[in-house]
């Protein structure tokens, strides 16, 4: 896949290279990371990247699609979450100097309630 702009992939067509191993997660991820970078300091799109953290999860996932477990048009493809849902750990000061320093220590439940 060398010279294609591999961030700008529809779910489909990264889901299908995925799948059939014509290219990584790893792949998909770094070329995301490194357009993000380049872009980011005009678009100021991204409070918070989890590089190392995505890392992982697309080597998980390439090692789980080598091993043939593919589970489905979203594995290994990186996304991106809005500043306003809570991850554990990853910052969410809301634009704001109150919260600026603020992280939240676990991950929003969607609003569920527990039984």
């Amino acid at each position: 896949m060398a010279g294609r702009d591999l961030h700008w992939l529809t779910i489909t067509e990264a889901s299908k290279l995925l799948q059939s191993r014509q290219v990584s997660a790893t792949e998909i991820l770094e070329d995301t990371l490194e357009w993000v970078k380049k872009t980011d300091p005009v678009t100021r799109n991204f409070a918070y990247l989890a590089e190392k953290e995505a890392r992982e999860e697309a080597g998980r996932a390439d090692e789980e699609i080598g091993r043939g477990d593919y589970r489905g048009a979203l594995h290994g493809v990186p996304y991106t979450v809005k500043a306003l849902i809570s991850v554990a750990g990853a910052p969410m000061a809301w634009n704001s100097k109150v919260y600026a320093d603020w992280a939240p220590k676990k991950d929003a439940d969607g609003g569920k309630k527990n039984a």
